[in-house]
């Protein structure tokens, strides 16, 4: 354990831009209480901070399991925060997720749930996307660009929220993710922080957790 920590150590640290995603795991980790509670959902999200998120206490960890259904995320976060109404609570979303279940957010702000709804963005079904360029160099269907122009169309979730007419806080930020946590955590309500990740970075993920290494057989 003491060699894996050593080894993502500079990832952790990383001022790349876009920010790289242990980067983003570890702002997080030095914000959030150790009695605070995290949900992810699919992709990259669930399967990196299960490897590389220290986890203090019972019950602060709940993950989609194997079923993995994308949506989870932004939905199970408003039940986490009403079990546990003196908690601080976050989501750790990928965008393609966030974009499936839109309507989350209206309800969140109808039940004023004082929650994160922290989005991986990176402009893809990450995961997926990952597996077609290595299975096959290229992609289809899985990357969020504008056939046309070749621009990104990922939505703007901050003004998703605003058309929702809902009383939202949006950071579209790059780093420091923590000081935009720290804002959203003392925030009355929701709050969602758009976050711009790294598409094509390579993330280690030894061992059981590596996706493409299970998908080579």
């Amino acid at each position: 354990m003491t060699r894996w920590r050593d080894g993502i150590a500079i990832h952790n640290a990383s001022n790349a831009v876009p920010i790289r995603p242990e980067r983003i795991l570890a702002e997080v980790r030095s914000v959030l209480p150790e009695d605070g509670i995290v949900v992810t959902d699919v992709g990259w999200n669930k399967n990196g901070l299960a490897q590389q998120f220290p986890v203090f206490k019972p019950m602060t960890h709940l993950p989609p399991s194997a079923l993995a259904t994308m949506g989870f995320g932004p939905a199970a976060v408003i039940g986490a925060k009403i079990g546990a109404p003196d908690k601080k609570v976050i989501t750790l979303i990928g965008d393609g997720a966030m974009s499936s279940v839109m309507g989350i957010l209206k309800t969140a702000r109808e039940l004023n749930i004082e929650a994160v709804w922290l989005v991986m963005n990176n402009g893809a079904f990450g995961t997926i996307y990952g597996l077609q360029n290595f299975a096959y160099g290229r992609n289809i269907g899985t990357k969020f660009v504008c056939k046309s122009t070749q621009q990104d169309c990922s939505p703007d979730f901050g003004r998703c929220c605003s058309g929702l007419r809902s009383r939202w806080h949006s950071y579209r930020k790059t780093r420091p993710v923590a000081a935009c946590l720290g804002k959203a955590f003392n925030t009355s309500g929701p709050s969602l922080l758009d976050v711009i990740m790294d598409r094509d970075v390579a993330v280690p993920t030894d061992g059981y957790w590596d996706i493409l290494d299970i998908y080579k057989y």
